[in-house]
């Protein structure tokens, strides 16, 4: 057998396809596989790569593994069987393929129908008002930034209220991939690190290469740079993660980290996706680290979700309690919310500015936004039983806030006063383990125990449901 690609999901794209082509689906698989014995370089036209080398490797037997859950994924961490492609099931290419002529990119670079492409144009429009304050927004951001990194701290440091002001109204897109690195702190650690990348690229190991690769046709397969199989994007993508495997063995690489940095790639080069990956990873001087969101055991998820439910409980009780007695906890719903910071979830337009907070004022965003979610449709989720509950909760497109302006969705957020709250619950959090732990070495030391039991209280994390986006 050989693996298989992921389906292909197009907004507005009729299913008449799936029957025309049913009969040519195992040869179009076998077209679309990967071929061992073609690497190749990146083209040279894509000025995103900097520094060459290490290039997608395969063998024939590892290519050829269709089971339901990854091998090679680490006890502890989180897997999704879910990511393997049903049987019976189109593969994006053959999608693409058959609706060539029908498709169109939206301004992000994602492949959509005319009539959804259509759509998003419209609502893209602007007055001529609209249009003058935007060109205003631009202005004052070029003076911002100045000629350098140097002049932008400069200007932070000493108006960080306007700088935090403009980042929630939205950074212009040209300079969003600057700006991020400037905010993650990503911009100087290439500067303080030359050519080191570009030496990270020369390692290899080829347990965590299957894994990176596993997961490349399943991370914005219908995004335009990252649709193709051994492509560019996905070439970028491989680079990146298998450089930052290599970088920090301790936490490798783990499913949900590719969704993070196609984000980043979409904005930068692979040199300065690495490079802002890590800052946001190991943490800055502003930020904490997010290395416990993909360590073993994933502390700093089980302290979100744990937050996180306590605090839907302090800001809707009546949704929190009917969520509890439905047995519906947040590892099954928002998992993807904490590890990919919504790069699973949110329709593009609203995910780029929750980023833009994001990168600036840290996860806290991610329990505004999460909040907001819930709140739009809780009268909905209220009059649902389990199963409706968790299929509505992990849908992508039915919170109500999701059909509006992207302000809409920033404005409630940051409304809701998070931080004094998480740190509250943080301590308690950690007061919880220690007790348990507490409780856990006694009964060992008692001799009582008989090592059929924990003491962690934490929160079990579901299988995370991600697959093709958008």
């Amino acid at each position: 057998t050989t693996e298989q690609e992921q389906p292909f999901s197009i907004p507005g794209l009729s299913g008449a396809a799936e029957q025309q082509l049913d009969q040519q689906q195992q040869q179009q698989q076998q077209q679309n596989s990967l071929d061992p014995g073609q690497h190749g370089s990146r083209q040279q036209n894509q000025q995103q790569q900097q520094q060459s080398g290490g290039q997608i490797a395969s063998s024939s037997s590892a290519a050829g593994h269709g089971e339901g859950s990854r091998n090679g994924a680490t006890e502890g961490r989180v897997t999704d069987p879910d990511y393997e492609v049903p049987q019976g099931k189109l593969t994006e290419t053959q999608v693409l393929l058959s609706h060539a002529d029908k498709l169109h990119l939206d301004r992000y670079g994602f492949i959509v129908t005319q009539e959804e492409a259509a759509s998003r144009a419209a609502r893209a429009k602007r007055t001529s008002a609209q249009a003058r304050r935007e060109q205003r927004h631009v202005q004052k951001w070029r003076h911002m930034l100045g000629n350098s990194r140097e002049d932008f701290v400069r200007y932070w440091a000493s108006r960080a209220r306007k700088v935090k002001r403009r980042v929630r109204k939205g950074i212009p897109d040209e300079f969003r991939g600057l700006v991020w690195q400037y905010l993650s702190g990503g911009r100087e650690l290439m500067q303080q690190h030359p050519g080191q990348y570009a030496q990270l690229l020369t390692t290899t190991n080829d347990a965590v290469d299957m894994e990176i690769m596993r997961d490349l046709n399943r991370t914005f397969p219908n995004h335009v740079f990252f649709h193709q199989r051994q492509g560019p994007g996905q070439q970028s993508l491989f680079h990146v993660l298998r450089a930052y495997s290599a970088h920090d063995s301790k936490v490798g690489y783990v499913q949900g980290m590719g969704f993070v940095t196609a984000i980043l790639l979409m904005y930068m080069s692979e040199e300065e996706a690495f490079w802002t990956l890590v800052a946001l990873l190991k943490g800055t001087t502003l930020q904490p680290p997010l290395e416990g969101m993909y360590q073993a055991g994933m502390p700093l998820l089980q302290q979100c979700l744990y937050q996180f439910q306590e605090l839907l409980k302090q800001e809707s009780p009546k949704l929190g309690c009917h969520l509890e007695q439905e047995g519906v906890v947040p590892s099954m719903y928002c998992t993807h919310w904490f590890n990919t910071i919504f790069a699973y979830s949110l329709p593009f337009e609203q995910l780029l500015r929750v980023w833009d907070v994001f990168l600036l004022e840290g996860l806290k965003v991610v329990f505004r936004v999460g909040i907001v979610l819930l709140t739009s449709a809780q009268d909905q989720l209220i009059a649902m039983p389990f199963e409706k509950l968790v299929g509505q909760l992990n849908s992508k497109t039915k919170f109500p806030v999701l059909s509006r302006h992207p302000d809409v969705l920033i404005r409630a957020a940051l409304r809701i006063p998070v931080s004094r709250r998480l740190e509250v619950l943080r301590e308690k959090h950690q007061q919880t383990l220690a007790e348990a732990a507490a409780a856990a070495a006694d009964t060992c030391g008692n001799g009582s125990g008989s090592g059929g039991g924990s003491g962690s209280q934490h929160l079990a994390v579901a299988p995370v449901t991600m697959g093709p986006n958008r």
